[in-house]
């Protein structure tokens, strides 16, 4: 399983399209094939929320006290489908405002004033604009007063500015469950109380009745099929290199009046009939290489209900 950046599509893209990169070739760029990227992007994402969970995006948020909506284009959050599930708990600690956060990888933050955090402590940004990649549960490492790194993180390639960091404190308070309600105002008016408890999603934006303190929110939610911009961005989804690479290559061969290439590389990446449902070519396949990974798991039967897989992959029959 690997993940991939646009720029390891783009380099497929073009050896598709027999870009041979010496005068007098078919010489292609980022900028010629972006646009067609960004379609077969959509039309892969648009497959794939319909077979597996791995478009599911985890968000922190501080949520104002006394504070009744949230609309997630407001904080930067691009991709937002709707909610899956989300979740509060009383704001650990007093955040610390963000100054600006840095391409590298691990990401290294930089706090406007001294953040008086130790290494090894758990950390929560978010708000971050410019760049997702901070966003998220971390430990960190202190490198100075006001700057630290986040443990394991991986940068898109954009630096970013802004944002907040809330640390853990020794006695992290519980998440409770904010339930969704489905007819508007049913026990989403009166007074705040401690808890939001409930909210309602519609309009593109998440309503509560509000809470008298600063809640944390942990939303879990479904993505939608925003393409990367940057080529140095990591796509994310395993395996999905030879759908991409092909179905640009396809867009781009027809706007370049190639259509003899065209039909040939639209066919190999969505079998004979496009119809943006996986029925055929390289997004069957990898629509299937998805749907097989979800079923690796604890709802397998198991032993000694099913015979043992060798090491080898040989099956040993038991009795």
């Amino acid at each position: 399983m690997a993940t991939n950046t646009l720029q390891n599509v783009m380099d497929a893209a073009r050896g598709y399209l027999h870009d041979t990169l010496v005068p007098g070739g078919a010489v292609w760029t980022n900028t010629n094939l972006q646009t067609h990227f960004n379609e077969a992007y959509r039309q892969m994402y648009n497959c794939l929320a319909m077979a597996s969970k791995r478009i599911q995006k985890v968000i922190y948020i501080p949520f104002p006290a006394y504070t009744t909506v949230l609309i997630p284009a407001s904080y930067q959050i691009t991709d937002f489908s709707e909610p899956e599930i989300i979740e509060e708990r009383p704001m650990p600690s007093t955040p610390i405002t963000i100054a600006s956060t840095d391409a590298s990888t691990p990401i290294n933050v930089t706090t406007i004033s001294p953040h008086g955090l130790s290494s090894n402590t758990e950390v929560v940004v978010s708000e971050v604009i410019g760049t997702p990649s901070p966003w998220g549960q971390w430990f960190i490492t202190v490198t100075g007063a006001s700057t630290l790194s986040l443990n394991g993180s991986a940068s898109d390639g954009n630096t970013g500015t802004g944002g907040t960091l809330v640390a853990g404190t020794a006695a992290q308070p519980r998440w409770s469950p904010v339930n969704p309600l489905d007819l508007d105002k049913q026990g989403i008016d009166g007074q705040p109380q401690a808890y939001l408890g409930v909210y309602i999603w519609g309009n593109e934006q998440l309503r509560f009745r509000g809470a008298t303190n600063q809640q944390e929110l942990r939303i879990t939610y479904w993505a939608s099929g925003t393409p990367p911009t940057n080529a140095s961005q990591q796509i994310g989804i395993d395996n999905c290199i030879d759908f991409l690479a092909c179905a640009t290559a396809a867009s781009a061969a027809r706007a370049n009046s190639w259509f003899q290439l065209a039909d040939q590389l639209k066919f190999t990446a969505y079998g004979p009939e496009q119809q943006g449902n996986g029925d055929g070519g390289l997004l069957r396949a990898f629509l299937n290489v998805q749907v097989t990974s979800m079923q690796r798991g604890p709802q397998r039967r198991m032993l000694p209900f099913r015979n043992k897989k060798s090491r080898f992959g040989n099956y040993i029959t038991l009795g």
